[in-house]
């Protein structure tokens, strides 16, 4: 456990990587040594600290993720315009964005291979899954690459306050049975919902969605909360996308729907969550 964790912090990626899957490979061990520790509770709680080791990773900041649109692209420096002719100072600039490329590459893989891992240990929809129980704090983590926690099941609670979701991210058909927070998330990418189930509340006040949000089929036995009157903390959509990548048509087995109602802008009509605003992304202000 110790030089897992040591691992982590390393200059290379691929020793972060096996740090990684050394925590992952522990987590298992742990719930299933039933003969050094006869008390699952017991055992859930150590693998609770590996746990909260791969989610404080996910959290940590990597300051290449700010560039990552740019850094994602080809190259676009021109020797004579922006160098003045200079090839030294050109080739130097060319060869320090490869590496800024392939290290923003290497980083983003590692952080997938730590979602993925949960994924797949999350996966079993129906039934209570191996690591099922619990609790992930992903609160102000930016997400800079695809986030897919498909039919994942979450029995324990889920903390995703203040992250930042400037890739795609896919919830489809989660299980979610405990209190799930996504207060003051940011996304900017994709973000499905659809198929989800919230058992426990659902909370999306002071969310802001810049791109296409699906919540069709979508089941909630809590009233869900897209806004805080008292707070004045109102979830946000884009009025730059097209009103039909807005879906709020949740499940008709659903116990509470999402109060929807009509806001226009420039006479473009939107249906979003009742008590919410439309904001405009290429605005400075917002």
């Amino acid at each position: 456990y110790t030089t897992a964790i040591e691992q982590l912090s390393n200059d290379k990626a691929s020793i972060r990587l096996g740090g990684v899957y050394t925590l992952v490979g522990l987590v298992d061990e742990w719930l299933a040594d039933e003969k050094t520790i006869p008390n699952i509770e017991e055992r859930r709680k150590e693998g609770q600290v590996i746990i909260n080791n791969l989610c404080a990773y996910i959290r940590s900041p990597f300051l290449l993720a700010e560039r990552a649109e740019q850094l994602d692209e080809d190259y676009t420096k021109d020797l004579q315009n922006d160098f003045d002719g200079d090839k030294e100072k050109f080739s130097a600039d060319k060869r320090s964005f490869a590496q800024e490329k392939a290290a923003l590459e290497e980083e983003r893989q590692i952080r997938q291979s730590i979602i993925k891992e949960m994924r797949e240990h999350l996966h079993n929809y129906e039934e209570l899954s191996p690591w099922s129980c619990f609790d992930y704090d992903f609160s102000n983590a930016h997400f800079f690459y695809f986030t897919d926690f498909t039919r994942s099941r979450f029995d324990g609670s889920l903390n995703f306050t203040g992250a930042k979701f400037t890739q795609n991210t896919d919830f489809f058909g989660a299980k979610f049975t405990q209190n799930t927070d996504f207060f003051g998330a940011k996304f900017t990418g994709f973000a499905s919902f659809s198929g989800a189930k919230f058992t426990g509340y659902a909370n999306f006040s002071g969310a802001k969605f810049t791109r296409y949000a699906d919540f069709s089929e979508t089941t909630f036995q809590s009233k869900p909360i897209f806004t805080l009157d008292n707070l004045d903390n109102k979830a946000r959509f884009s009025c730059k996308v097209a009103p039909e990548d807005y879906n709020f048509k949740v499940s008709h087995i659903s116990s509470y729907k999402i109060e929807t109602e009509e806001q226009e802008h420039n006479g473009v009509k939107f249906i979003i969550p009742k008590g919410t605003e439309l904001f405009d992304p290429d605005d400075p202000s917002n």
